[in-house]
């Protein structure tokens, strides 16, 4: 090929990156990474997620309080876990919802919003008396789906 040829595709390569504008890049708009309905997902605070099927967006916002009991110590009571997550739909902020969960897996909080359900199946890391957890470590397992009735 000459340096002509080599040149040409060159430019026609850029020319192909830029777009008009009208292009969407779901990431940067909606700052959601896409998840399905009924599948397990997990998120770090800042994170979001959006079901595209529902134009429903989740982003995790915070632990407001973790008073599980440590797994090396005894404890009198299990503790609980708290997380903040807000909510919109077609880009109508629902507001903010507040998820707990007791230390015993069988505490699993669920709440209904807006004819879904979202479902706080897991936090971790699990507390140690000896590490400090730190927002950035906190990750959360959710389930969402429609609600039934």
């Amino acid at each position: 090929m000459n340096n002509k040829w080599i040149f040409f595709l060159i430019i026609l390569s850029i020319a192909g990156c830029i777009g008009d504008g009208n292009d969407i890049i779901l990431d940067d708009i909606d700052n959601g990474t896409p998840v399905n309905l009924n599948e397990q997902f997990n998120l770090k605070i800042d994170q979001a997620v959006i079901i595209e099927s529902e134009s429903l967006k989740v982003k995790f916002l915070e632990v407001t309080e973790d008073s599980r009991c440590p797994s090396d110590v005894t404890c009198i009571w299990a503790g609980r876990v708290g997380v903040l997550l807000n909510i919109s739909i077609d880009n109508n902020n629902l507001g903010d919802i507040k998820l707990m969960n007791g230390a015993d897996s069988q505490k699993l909080d669920i709440k209904d919003i807006n004819g879904y359900s979202i479902r706080l199946v897991k936090v971790d890391p699990y507390p140690i008396s000896t590490k400090e957890i730190k927002p950035s470590d906190y990750i959360i397992s959710l389930i969402i789906s429609k609600s039934i009735g």
